[in-house]
């Protein structure tokens, strides 16, 4: 009795001329949407990290009047203000001209709603922060832009 490890069957359907001509369909088109998916999202990511800049902003209650505008900032950020630093109220662009010296009881300068928006109490102290530009006239939230960083810092650094 002769051995054979391999059914005759299956030699003869592997040394078959006609199937050498046959394609061998390696993917299908779920797995190159796939590949595409994420490419495009490489690029994506890629264009973000050279053009994006990610900022970091501070809210603000601003009182403006006649006079001008003022915003105020709570004691403990008060040293992060800088003049020249914008200022987002209302859809208009303002800048920071001078930070007060000393500070001032947060009731005694800004009424409810503007202590609200600032998320002050009575008792807090709070700096006054001169602003050039008019945002127009009442109280409203503000936000000021500390840092503008660009994204590909954070994969460099």
């Amino acid at each position: 009795m002769e051995n054979k490890i391999f059914r005759q069957k299956s030699l003869d359907r592997v040394s078959s001329p006609e199937q050498l001509n046959d394609t061998i369909k390696v993917t299908g088109p779920g797995v190159w949407l796939l590949l595409g998916a994420i490419a495009a999202l490489l690029v994506g990511a890629l264009i973000f990290a050279v053009f994006g800049r990610l900022e970091t902003k501070l809210s603000l209650p601003i009182v403006a009047g006649e006079g001008g505008a003022v915003c105020y900032v709570g004691e403990d950020r008060a040293s992060e203000i800088e003049p020249g630093m914008a200022v987002e109220a209302g859809g208009g662009e303002c800048a920071v001209s001078s930070v007060a010296a000393q500070p001032v009881r947060a009731e005694s300068v800004l009424d409810d709603y503007a202590m609200h928006l600032g998320g002050f109490e009575a008792g807090d102290w709070v700096y006054p922060v001169a602003l050039s530009g008019e945002p127009g006239a009442g109280a409203r939230a503000a936000s000021v832009t500390l840092e503008s960083v660009s994204a590909i810092s954070f994969i460099l650094n």
